[in-house]
């Protein structure tokens, strides 16, 4: 391992965590992936020590550890030491609470950063269309999704120039979005679906609508909602009605369905992200 330059550790969880990672001497590791799962102290503290050994000389750094069961400690993101030679940095959304000084902080070369949105959107609106039509499902995805509407109206209102001035040479930000309810997602951030903002190359004017520090990449962001438009078309058929009033059949979404209302609700979360970014490219400034 004393040449290896890029590793990816994917779907590694605490034991093997606690096993791997105590082993790893990397001196001319650049880029570490890390996609897995941390549910104890162990695994944290094993997180914390690869990140440490080799913070003075990596590049690149991603870091999709889910640590929603972690019960016995603080995320270990929390804790992660300065890295200085780190330019492209990928975490999960939404952060914590004051993230954005924070990862300016710990990245203070930072120029790439992406945030990693994922839930299983087709298993929990498959549950919601067996109470509701399919007409009603827009309605659900801000209630269902209330932390990803919180992470976009503070990233609009906030994030983005508290970012441009902490972070002089983050250049793009990212939001990659995914659908686990087919299995866990190891998929690298640089394959998801995104949207993507760019640093404005003109100055930040504080009387207009804040978070014009970082415009919408108009061809990445289109595309990407081209695609799910594109694959949330699918048999809508939810419920059949017969010709006899007194009978009523419910028919089960199949797999098609499925994915096809799974995207259809992920381009309504990012558009939760996009759309005060398209109406600011037009002028319309919200107070």
């Amino acid at each position: 391992l004393s040449n290896l330059m890029t590793l990816e550790v994917l779907g590694f969880e605490d034991c093997a965590m606690v096993l791997v990672f105590p082993a790893l001497r990397m001196p001319k590791l650049q880029s570490l992936h890390i996609v897995g799962a941390c549910q104890g102290f162990s695994a944290r503290r094993a997180i914390l020590a690869v990140l440490k050994r080799h913070s003075s000389h990596l590049q690149e750094l991603e870091f999709n550890v889910w640590t929603e069961f972690l019960c016995e400690a603080d995320d270990p993101l929390i804790d992660m030491v300065r890295m200085p030679q780190v330019r492209k940095l990928t975490v999960r959304a939404p952060p914590r609470s004051g993230a954005w000084e924070y990862i300016s902080d710990r990245c203070p070369s930072l120029e790439e950063l992406t945030f990693l949105y994922d839930q299983d959107f087709a298993l929990h609106n498959s549950r919601v269309m067996e109470d509701y039509m399919h007409w009603e499902l827009d309605r659900h995805t801000r209630w269902l999704y209330q932390d990803a509407v919180a992470f976009a109206d503070d990233l609009h209102f906030y994030g983005f120039d508290s970012l441009a001035k902490c972070c002089p040479k983050l250049k793009v930000i990212r939001m990659a979005i995914a659908d686990n309810s087919f299995g866990y997602d190891t998929t690298l951030a640089r394959d998801r679906l995104s949207i993507c903002w760019r640093r404005s190359a003109e100055p930040i004017d504080n009387s207009r609508r804040r978070g014009n520090a970082f415009q919408r990449d108009a061809e990445h962001n289109n595309a990407t909602r081209a695609f799910l438009e594109a694959r949330s078309t699918a048999p809508p058929t939810v419920h059949q009605e017969v010709m006899d009033e007194d009978e009523y059949e419910e028919v089960a979404l199949t797999e098609e369905q499925a994915r096809a209302l799974g995207a259809r609700v992920m381009l309504q979360v990012l558009r939760l992200f996009d759309d005060p970014s398209l109406e600011a490219s037009f002028g319309l400034w919200l107070s």
